[in-house]
């Protein structure tokens, strides 16, 4: 895993030296070429649309610039994201992927907006212009696209808030998976089957979920044991701990606890409360408590209960 993980640096090393030399190459393109640009100043006679009430007109220079500057928030949206991401995911892997996918989505959001305006400015579109475009969006927003932007806000907030991060294990009713990507309408949770679900972001605001990984990745353990009557319960909370404690995935400075739930006639219940150190070694330290439980109490001679009857 180290070896892996010293690749998987070294790969975004180099991907990000390549993003940094293409973008110093426009850069030093634009230092050079530039004072060419007034060779262009002819095309600002060439008028293509004028609007002689509000004194304003569109020349081919206009477009030029607007064209220019689409471009160059293309270019930024596509690599400088991805270079902060890759130059965060340089520290700890675990910590900082989720705090480098948010420094990429709002920076993504952050140059589209700045483009936007960029490219409106180029083209003499002032905001009393884009008043009439904003009265006709808030009344749209008002009526049929108030999910889309509740959902929106709500992205925000999740990444701003981080109580969701990309990798977290979450459990929504009866959905339990890990967070792949957050996007403006929905967030991306793989299950375990791999099955891609998306959910919208209002509903990690509006209503409960569980967050297994956000300030902790150790989690508790509990299996019930069924046991047929006749066996002493102290000789089985023994075996339970000896077990526990040849476990390599559990966390064992929190020990673990042994309580007897349930007496019967016939049987009794024992469970057993452990902590996980991961989570995702959860699977294999149930595997290794069921098994070692399955030998050993067959050694001790101790009997399980029968699953009772439906």
């Amino acid at each position: 895993q180290g070896a892996l993980a010293a690749d998987e640096l070294i790969t975004s090393v180099r991907r990000s030296a390549k993003t940094l030399l293409r973008m110093a190459a426009c850069v030093a393109i634009f230092l050079l070429w530039h004072d060419l640009a007034g060779a262009l100043g002819y095309l600002d006679s060439v008028v293509l649309l004028e609007i002689e009430e509000e004194r304003e007109r569109f020349t081919l220079l206009s477009v030029v610039y607007a064209l220019a500057a689409i471009t160059i928030t293309a270019f930024l949206n596509q690599h400088l994201p991805e270079l902060l991401e890759r130059l965060a995911l340089l520290g700890d892997q675990a910590a900082s992927r989720s705090g480098g996918y948010t420094l990429r989505i709002l920076t993504s959001y952050a140059i589209i907006a700045a483009g936007v305006v960029a490219t409106a400015a180029v083209l003499g579109i002032s905001w009393d212009q884009l008043q009439w475009l904003v009265a006709a969006l808030s009344v749209g927003l008002g009526f049929g696209l108030q999910e889309i932007f509740a959902n929106f806000i709500s992205g925000l907030i999740i990444l701003f808030e981080r109580k969701i991060r990309v990798g977290d294990t979450i459990s929504k009713d009866d959905l339990t998976g890990v967070v792949e990507t957050i996007r403006i309408r929905a967030t991306t949770v793989i299950t375990p089957q791999h099955q891609e679900v998306l959910i919208p972001n209002k509903e990690f605001i509006t209503s409960a979920f569980t967050n297994w990984s956000l300030t902790s990745r150790v989690t508790g353990l509990e299996m019930v044991f069924r046991i047929a009557g006749g066996a002493d319960p102290e000789r089985v909370g023994a075996v339970l701990r000896e077990i526990a404690r040849g476990c390599r995935w559990l966390d064992h400075g929190k020990g673990c606890e042994i309580t007897v739930q349930e007496i019967n006639a016939d049987y009794f219940s024992v469970g057993l409360q452990v902590f996980v150190r991961d989570l995702d070694q959860r699977p294999q330290a149930q595997d290794f408590i069921s098994r070692q439980a399955i030998r050993r109490f067959a050694e001790e001679g101790i009997e399980f209960a029968p699953a009772p009857e439906q």
